[in-house]
């Protein structure tokens, strides 16, 4: 990694926040609560919609984004060269175009961590801190949402990568240890605020719930309302626990909506061959159709219920924004 940037920056200009409104950083400093499940599925499901054009950033170094939408598995990132070069200054962020319609991605990769593990070795880091809110504003009029996948344990880029967010959308799981989460993530909130100011929370999202465990749900719903000393940012969306699901979305390159389909269509099959051979036919196209996990219908109506809530939200602090002005 070349150690000078190219001064692509002019750091004596403030960040124009107005043109980051739409920035969402989906961060929780615990690993394993749903971050890039919920980045990709939801960018999915907005750009999906039609009428709003999304950018999603990966910042892990396994690049799961990849996994999820499928580029891993044809070559496309490029193991996050491009994230690290804007992120110095030395070229501009150049997305992945229509990974899926109306979607670019800036994928992750190894790279992504040998830069975190530089800049926290610079002996002043915090000639960075906003370098990703103005790589964004090169790009960010070509979008009406971009979401930022945070991984958790590479502290200085969350950081930056809440320095360049509006808003904060948290996943974790039901139980305490993912919650604990919460403490951690604070104390780079309080750090991101000395240069982001208008950093909000826009929710927390409830992940791998299980089905029908309403106490559960309700148990953790209160313990975290208790840790934000609020009820409100809580979204009523959850997404529910489908271990073969999210096993077939990674292996397949393919979101809950689309593996969704895929269940569909084969259950129908499957339920013509069986109703044929209740009538003595002989019919076995059902037998030979790949197996989907049928769970990814209920899953890929949770992401798609999120995606619209998420929407919701930040159109309803947008317009409480415009009243107050």
């Amino acid at each position: 990694m070349n150690a000078t940037p190219i001064p692509v920056f002019d750091k004596t200009q403030p960040v124009d926040y107005s043109r980051l409104a739409r920035v969402i950083a989906v961060v929780n400093d615990k690993g394993g609560v749903g971050k890039s499940s919920i980045s990709a599925n939801v960018a999915g499901e907005v750009a999906a919609d039609g009428d709003m054009r999304v950018l999603l950033l990966s910042l892990d170094p396994q690049d799961n984004t990849g996994e999820d939408l499928g580029y891993a598995h044809t070559g496309r990132g490029d193991g996050g060269e491009n994230f690290a070069a804007a992120l110095l200054g030395q070229e501009p962020l150049s997305p992945l175009k229509d990974v899926r319609p109306n979607l670019d991605v800036v994928s992750g990769g190894k790279v992504v961590a040998r830069l975190n593990s530089w800049i926290q070795v610079e002996d002043d880091a915090s000639v960075w801190t906003d370098n990703l809110a103005r790589a964004l504003e090169y790009v960010a009029d070509d979008y009406d949402l971009i979401l930022i996948d945070c991984p958790p344990g590479l502290e200085m880029l969350q950081k930056l990568a809440l320095v360049a967010a509006r808003w904060m959308l948290v996943p974790t799981h039901v139980d305490a240890g993912s919650r604990k989460g919460f403490s951690l993530l604070a104390d780079l909130v309080i750090e991101a605020r000395e240069w982001n100011d208008a950093l909000e929370l826009l929710g927390v999202v409830l992940f791998n719930v299980p089905v029908n465990a309403s106490r559960i749900k309700n148990a953790a719903v209160e313990a975290v309302a208790e840790g934000l000393q609020t009820s409100e940012p809580i979204f009523t969306s959850t997404i529910r626990t489908a271990t073969a699901a999210a096993f077939d979305s990674r292996e397949r390159g393919q979101l809950l909506r689309e593996l969704a389909q895929h269940a569909k269509s084969n259950k129908d099959v499957r339920l013509q061959a069986l109703a044929a051979r209740r009538r003595g036919k002989t019919n076995t196209a059902g037998e030979s159709t790949p197996v989907v996990a049928t769970s990814a219908i209920g899953v890929a109506g949770d992401y798609e219920a999120l995606a619209t809530e998420i929407i919701t939200a930040l159109a309803k602090a947008e317009d409480e924004q415009e009243t107050q002005a």
